[in-house]
């Protein structure tokens, strides 16, 4: 049994992390997967389950902790947040986005993966992409006055080479094609 490679995207809040992990899945030049975070917190209208999240209830949430098919178990904003165990065991090449203080102790439990700090140009283009994204304006209240605490500890561990990679995110087209070809050079270099 092979473990799986994950390329992680950190970054604050409207970073535009999911943009550009979404834009590399859309390619056919890459056997990329997307590693899916389960929560229970309620969709946002523009979110899809099983593409953006999966979206369980409580109870069902609890239900596959308990039965040990969750791992990497925390709370954010209220909610929980996990990823399915067998996606760490499956042998397959994922993408996929991590909390920043989460990140040593996914480490702990699955060391085959690289991390890229996505660190968007200003941080008012993180505020329009918190914004922009349909979700509450109590949840949206949460996130920015958060951004910019978390901004800071993210520039402080860039500045300590805490991250395999830095990709500042301008949210243009160029942005992306710049991250495509970050993407195919991570690969590149893990041999997959």
């Amino acid at each position: 049994m092979h473990l799986s490679f994950m390329i992680i995207l950190i970054g604050v809040s409207g970073a535009g992390k999911s943009a550009l992990g979404s834009f590399v899945l859309r390619s056919d030049k890459f056997k990329l997967n997307r590693l899916i975070a389960v929560t229970n917190r309620p969709d946002r209208f523009n979110e899809k389950n099983g593409v953006d999240k999966i979206f369980l209830s409580s109870v069902d949430f609890h239900k596959f902790k308990n039965n040990g098919s969750l791992c990497m178990v925390n709370k954010r904003y209220g909610y929980s947040y996990a990823f399915f165990t067998e996606n760490f065991k499956d042998g397959k090449t994922y993408i996929g986005e991590f909390y920043y203080k989460d990140y040593p102790s996914l480490i702990d439990y699955h060391s085959n993966c690289v991390n890229i700090y996505v660190r968007p140009e200003t941080i008012e283009q993180a505020i329009n992409g918190i914004l922009s994204r349909g979700a509450s304006m109590e949840e949206n209240k949460v996130r920015i006055a958060k951004i910019k605490e978390e901004h800071e500890d993210l520039e402080a561990l860039n500045s300590h080479h805490f991250f395999d990679y830095t990709f500042i995110n301008k949210y243009d087209k160029k942005s992306m094609n710049k991250f495509f070809r970050l993407i195919k050079s991570v690969l590149a270099t893990q041999g997959v």
